[in-house]
């Protein structure tokens, strides 16, 4: 999972200045999730942005390309709808400096820069147990020597990764409750983590789990996300070499979001 953030001054009709922030979840590279704001600078009223099903709006496409550098859109881009049903198509190439985004009535203002900011979490808390040759342990205690073991299949680990989590809202984790689809302890995830249910993955936004509050997270006593990458084999990506996480099958971690 990455999240990433945009943001870009425009000018609107008579040199009126408005900033549009976007915030994109990528699972693959695919967004599977958008939300976003325009402020105007003006007596135009401010908006909320949702981004729009695949091929809704100019056959957009909703996909990202280039994710080990700079992230960019492909032709067709994304497109978003505000709460006035104006509909806005954006194309970013931040890789090679010639960022733009199109919105019918807004113009790029090239003198103030697209900034992108990756967001990309390792997605479990310190207090996950991860499924092992000795057996379950957390995985904030794993060593690169222990070997993962998860739906009948033995997966040597590459690295063990943590990230600070900010105490903001869009980096809290949404919580599995034990008992639920085998969990044998509450379980903690960031946005974007997928969770495999009957061989298909599920991001927990959208199996309609609890987001903690900022004075929920706190009560964790967390400050950090885990995850592990796997020794991957030609054809094997994060979704073959999956974990077991406090009893539930979870994808794994791969630098490339795509495969290894």
């Amino acid at each position: 999972m990455s999240s990433y953030n945009f943001s870009a001054t425009f000018n609107v009709l008579n040199n009126i200045f408005s900033t549009v922030n976007i915030n994109l979840t990528v699972q693959g590279n695919l967004i599977t999730f958008g939300s976003g704001t325009v402020t105007y600078t003006s007596i135009f009223a401010n908006s909320q942005l949702s981004l729009l099903p695949t091929n809704s709006y100019r056959n957009n496409d909703n996909i990202l390309n280039n994710l080990n550098t700079s992230p960019y859109f492909t032709t067709n881009g994304a497109a978003f709808l505000d709460l006035t049903n104006n509909k806005y198509s954006f194309y970013f190439n931040l890789s090679q400096s010639r960022d733009y985004v199109s919105f019918g009535r807004l113009t790029r203002d090239t003198n103030k820069p697209l900034i992108s900011e990756s967001l990309s979490l390792a997605c479990l808390l310190s207090n996950t147990n991860i499924l092992t040759n000795e057996g379950f342990i957390k995985i904030n205690e794993l060593k690169e020597n222990h070997v993962i073991i998860c739906e009948n299949k033995k997966h040597k680990i590459i690295r063990i990764m943590s990230t600070k989590i900010n105490i903001i809202e869009k980096e809290m984790p949404y919580k599995l409750p034990s008992g639920i689809l085998g969990c044998k302890e509450d379980l903690y995830l960031s946005q974007g983590h997928a969770i495999k249910i009957e061989n298909k993955f599920f991001l927990p936004e959208y199996l309609n789990l609890k987001r903690l509050s900022i004075e929920e997270f706190l009560e964790l006593r967390e400050d950090k996300y885990f995850h592990i990458e796997l020794e991957c084999q030609e054809g094997e990506n994060r979704r073959t070499n999956t974990l077991n996480a406090n009893g539930v099958i979870v994808e794994s971690y791969s630098p490339d979001e795509i495969s290894c």
